[in-house]
């Protein structure tokens, strides 16, 4: 009887055993499928699980000089939902790396920099594509963060003559814009143009735009060199 007992005793243990090791294997099966999970899709937002993009830049502040405790985000997303998906701080060089697993899809990747210092303006960044990403790097250029007193606003306004025609507009010099698109589109983004960019005091600049004909599908493109001081400074812009 006894050894009957013991015997139901050893039976019980081992198969407390069994399942005690069966459920960490459960467990830990279903931490990893969460993990994948998490990883390749986020926000209704699906991701390719080998490929990883790697995103670059320095960011300085109006005299070219690195800052510091700067955050970048980037977020992956489209009209329907959007994912942060790397952040970080920027070193003593002011420079960052961020690496990310790639969208399986051309969804907008979009660039988010701040500082801790708060009198620095927040700006984004919005539309950038995979194909902009030359052997899965990206390096953003002319980063700069500016200070709402270090600007003067430049104000556009737009006389548009004909309904044949789209426009996009840019700047060449140290400007400040809350958003601005990296990649321009004349279907949809034919009606998105600053009304305001505010340039760094004292500087000259260019003003750039860019004509389409929708009838011939033909761009022509426009320079133009300005100089801004402490005050605003006004342009028309005729297409």
């Amino acid at each position: 009887m006894k050894s009957q007992i013991t015997s139901s005793v050893r039976l019980l243990g081992s198969s407390y055993e069994y399942q005690k090791n069966n459920l960490k294997i459960i467990s830990k099966k279903l931490l990893l499928l969460f993990f994948i999970s998490s990883v390749i899709s986020c926000e209704g937002i699906q991701y390719d699980g080998e490929t990883r993009l790697v995103f670059q830049t320095v960011v300085l502040n109006s005299n070219g000089e690195p800052l510091t405790n700067s955050h970048v985000e980037i977020s992956v997303g489209n009209a329907y939902s959007s994912a942060l998906i790397s952040k970080g701080k920027t070193n003593q060089n002011g420079s960052i790396t961020l690496v990310f697993p790639a969208p399986k899809d051309d969804l907008g990747i979009n660039l988010k920099v701040y500082n801790d210092d708060a009198s620095y303006l927040q700006k984004e960044v919005l539309n950038i594509h995979k194909s902009d990403f030359e052997n899965y790097k990206f390096i953003y250029q002319n980063d700069y963060l500016l200070k709402a007193d270090e600007t003067a606003p430049l104000v556009l306004t737009y006389n548009h003559s004909s309904p044949y025609t789209a426009l996009k507009v840019s700047v060449n010099g140290i400007y400040y814009m809350d958003q601005e698109l990296y990649n321009f589109n004349y279907d949809t983004d034919f009606n998105i143009l600053p009304y305001e960019i505010l340039i760094k005091k004292n500087q000259s600049f260019q003003l750039k735009y860019t004509v389409l004909n929708m009838q011939t599908n033909v761009e022509t493109e426009y320079i133009v060199d300005l100089t801004i001081g402490t005050n605003p400074l006004n342009y028309s812009i005729n297409y």
